[in-house]
């Protein structure tokens, strides 16, 4: 305990299970591998959309010729992920691998890899929550009429004291009826 009264977060995190993250990047592997099997099994396109208005702009950056639809002539498209997928094509473009056979599947791997690290960021959010004691969850539902205090400590399902302290709001006062008696008459 420090002089402030309030634990380091390193005191109260509690150490990871063994064998956690063996199985979380076991889980990844084969969640690679199957997204990299059915990658490169399918050529078929569901949304050709995405191929010309992306790729085929990633492609017009990096080898210079190719169509320019209305949505990047007027901005009314991103070039976010067009840029994004010229990284690769450059790439290739550079090792003198500019030949579709090469570059497509190359995007293809930069996608399934990219695809996979979205499962190992979200389990570390998850593992890692904040580290001050409040904070500044709240819940209020005006809706339901409950009010909830500020979650306090956490990890909160395991916890076995409570974190909120919920209770229905106050009804509002009204006004004394002037028809009802009064009873200091």
């Amino acid at each position: 305990m420090t002089a402030g009264g309030i634990d380091p977060p390193e005191a109260r995190r509690e150490p990871a299970p063994a064998g956690t993250w063996r199985g979380l990047y076991g889980l990844v592997a084969l969640g690679l591998g199957l997204r990299l099997a059915v990658a490169f099994a399918s050529d078929s396109v569901h949304h050709p959309d995405e191929v010309f208005q992306y790729a085929e702009q990633a492609h017009r950056l990096v080898f210079r010729y190719g169509v320019i639809p209305w949505e990047y002539r007027f901005g009314a498209r991103s070039w976010l992920l067009p840029l994004f997928i010229s990284g690769p094509l450059e790439a290739a473009r550079l090792l003198r691998l500019d030949d579709p056979a090469y570059y497509i599947p190359l995007v293809k791997i930069v996608f399934c890899l990219l695809s996979v690290t979205l499962v190992v960021s979200v389990y570390r959010i998850g593992r890692n929550p904040s580290p001050r004691p409040s904070a500044g969850l709240r819940q209020c539902s005006p809706a339901s009429g409950t009010s909830c205090s500020t979650l306090r400590r956490g990890p909160w399902p395991t916890s076995s004291r409570r974190t909120s302290s919920c209770s229905p709001s106050p009804a509002p006062r009204s006004a004394p009826d002037a028809r009802a008696p009064s009873s200091s008459a």
